[in-house]
């Protein structure tokens, strides 16, 4: 699997406009820990001066991606247009759509497909079940790679000069004590991926949630996206994910390949 990644600092070619980069920063900078914040503590989250974090918050507010109260700024629903953008122009997950319903009505537990955006996997495609874990994840969330059995899915397909900087590169958070957060122990982990052609998620980014994953290909045969199933541990023990909701998940992967493969 080839995926790009952010251009280090010593890294940017000549056309690159640092001006759009710190853009991208400050809207970045808001999350559901930071719905609004003064220009300092955007400034503190983004590393910008007071000054420069101003003018770009202001510049938003005047574009309508962002509102200021007189003292604090926030995000506007215009910035949704930014992500929807991507689903509009890419029909690829409508195609994905009808087998994570599947998995969903077979199950009745949450079915969700995922794609890299370094270093964070973005859900792309989530049909949430009667029964929902999880009602704060929908379609543009954000979950950090190695806190994801998507994650490791798509990590492990990854090529082996681009997994080698991830794993020396990119910090990996703990989000539960069941996080790997390691290196050496992640790679093990995604040699079992690749081995298996699935991988398992037992709590590592909520607690009391299980997940299995596996891949989907395009036409070349090339990992493109990951399809998860979840549920939380009182219904699904881990033998159970494997011996039950696995190939509910590897049939519905498999037709969605196919119907990948013919467009």
């Amino acid at each position: 699997m080839s995926v790009s990644r952010p251009a280090q600092a010593d890294e940017r070619p000549a056309h690159f406009v640092q001006s759009l980069e710190r853009g991208f920063q400050i809207l970045r900078a808001f999350d559901r820990e930071h719905p609004s914040m003064t220009v300092s503590e955007v400034a503190g989250r983004t590393g910008l001066t007071r000054g420069t974090a101003q003018r770009f918050l202001l510049t938003l507010v005047d574009l309508g991606y962002a509102e200021h109260d007189g003292k604090r700024f926030g995000l506007r629903p215009k910035v949704l247009d930014l992500g929807f953008a991507y689903l509009a122009s890419n029909d690829v997950w409508d195609t994905v759509e009808p087998f994570v319903e599947e998995v969903v009505n077979e199950l009745n537990e949450s079915c969700t497909v995922g794609v890299l955006d370094w270093p964070d996997i973005v859900y792309v495609c989530r049909v949430q079940a009667h029964r929902v874990v999880n009602a704060a994840l929908s379609v543009g969330s954000r979950v950090p790679a190695n806190a994801s059995s998507l994650g490791r899915v798509l990590l492990a397909y990854l090529d082996p000069q681009v997994l080698d900087r991830y794993l020396l590169d990119t910090p990996l958070p703990a989000r539960t004590r069941h996080t790997i957060t390691n290196p050496r122990e992640l790679r093990k982990a995604l040699n079992e991926v690749r081995k298996n052609g699935w991988a398992l998620g037992d709590q590592e980014y909520e607690e009391g949630v299980r997940s299995v994953s596996v891949p989907l290909r395009n036409r070349q045969g090339s990992v493109i996206a990951a399809i998860k199933v979840v549920a939380p541990t009182s219904r699904a023990t881990k033998e159970e994910m494997i011996r039950r909701f696995l190939p509910v998940l590897r049939q519905a992967a498999e037709r969605a390949n196919e119907a990948l493969r013919a467009r």
